[in-house]
């Protein structure tokens, strides 16, 4: 094997190495910003759980506050001493909407920042006494719905308190949860508060949230259904075609896998249940973070990108390299050929070689000089040997001569 095929398979073998290395470099850095972008969703879905279930005791506390002011309980309990003619014509006439706990629960809703999109409050009935905004029924209890009245109703009232879940509200026309507390005057139940919480603190929550790069994070029901997602998805809230039950991600063991969300291209998804039993986890809610495929391996293509231009680079070094050793060979190769013939020769006796590449400097130029310096001495052993043999054949004796010539006739 010739030094200048050992080269290109050494070249070779280099290139096969670095393109190996380049591809296990850029599997790993994959792999690894993958696990990096999920463990970015788990924790960003757990932090939009907490924040709103948070948001929600929040609520409720304030709105348990309030079930305690006398101008709440006071007016449920007098509101008893009214036939139900008389409340149904109140009712029908709005002045429900005009008195003075009306007014003081419009300055509540203004205390709130107008979180609570509507707040009244019935009496012992169920018959509305005060609203901030127009009811749509004027009986919530047992009479209107037997036999314990609207679910809410009734649950406050047995319970002391409820949270509804969300849904479409026909009196304040958005997306919202009722909390409903119970009144007591006397540790006497006078009837029940309710307020419908909207989802503006909600939506805030999920609008900040950014899961990794480019994610976000969208609330779904036990059957896959968007009940809250971000302002720029809102089309997808309530949307069946926008379900997500069919994603590996929400049926299967792991919670997160890589496939196509209805709303959006390949995208790393990532289910979050809640911790514990909180609202949030008894209303059946979980959080799913989506990541579209390219922002969640943005950062692993770049540093992909900079190992490719380091390997290029790598490369282009080494056959730089390559070239200009088997550019030495080739103009290398023509001299040392002629030394090595001209060495063979003298080596067969042909002392009369003239050694070439003398002027050459360099290691070539010294080897050419020390073999010309060994070609002329063994030049000069042979004509010191051609006269010695000479003398020694003029001094032999003629007999010897004689006796020599017959031994050839012989």
């Amino acid at each position: 094997m010739t030094f200048r095929t050992r080269a290109w398979l050494t070249l070779s073998l280099l290139v096969l190495a670095t393109i190996v290395a380049v591809s296990s470099l850029g599997y790993g850095l994959l792999n690894a910003q993958m696990e990096r972008a999920r463990l970015a969703a788990v924790d960003e879905g757990e932090a939009v759980l907490n924040a709103i279930e948070l948001d929600i005791q929040r609520a409720a506390s304030e709105i348990k506050t309030w079930s305690a002011v006398s101008d709440v309980t006071g007016t449920a309990a007098s509101a008893a001493d009214r036939s139900k003619p008389q409340a149904l014509a109140r009712w029908e006439s709005q002045r429900y909407l005009q008195s003075d706990a009306a007014k003081f629960l419009r300055d509540l809703s203004l205390l709130s920042e107008r979180r609570f999109k509507e707040i009244f409050f019935t009496d012992a009935r169920g018959y509305v006494v005060a609203s901030t905004n127009p009811t749509s029924d004027f009986d919530q209890g047992p009479e209107e719905d037997p036999p314990l009245g609207e679910g809410w109703w009734r649950d406050a009232r047995a319970e002391g308190w409820n949270i509804g879940e969300l849904e479409y509200d026909q009196s304040s026309t958005f997306y919202s949860i009722d909390i409903s507390v119970s009144l007591t005057d006397d540790k006497s139940f006078v009837g029940v508060l309710k307020a419908v919480y909207g989802t503006t603190a909600m939506l805030a929550i999920l609008d900040q949230a950014s899961a990794g790069h480019g994610g976000h994070v969208v609330l779904v029901d036990a059957s896959g259904a968007i009940v809250l997602a971000p302002t720029h998805l809102s089309a997808t809230v309530g949307n069946a075609a926008m379900g997500v039950g069919g994603l590996k991600a929400f049926t299967g063991d792991t919670g997160h896998a890589i496939e196509t969300v209805p709303w959006g291209g390949r995208s790393l998804v990532t289910r979050i249940k809640p911790n514990g039993r909180t609202y949030v986890d008894q209303a059946g809610w979980t959080a799913l973070t989506v990541i579209p495929l390219d922002q969640a391996l943005l950062p692993a293509t770049a540093r992909q990108q900079l190992g490719l231009i380091g390997a290029g680079a790598f490369i282009a070094i080494a056959i730089a390299l390559a070239l200009a050793g088997l550019h030495i060979i080739h103009h290398s190769a023509g001299p040392m050929g002629e030394l090595t013939q001209a060495i063979l020769r003298s080596a067969r006796g042909r002392g009369d070689m003239t050694i070439p590449h003398q002027e050459a400097g360099g290691e070539l130029g010294a080897l050419a000089q020390c073999l010309a310096r060994i070609t002329t001495r063994l030049r000069k052993y042979d004509i010191a040997y051609a006269r010695h043999r000479r003398r020694m054949q003029a001094a032999r004796p003629p007999a010897n001569d004689a006796e020599a010539a017959r031994r050839r006739r012989a």
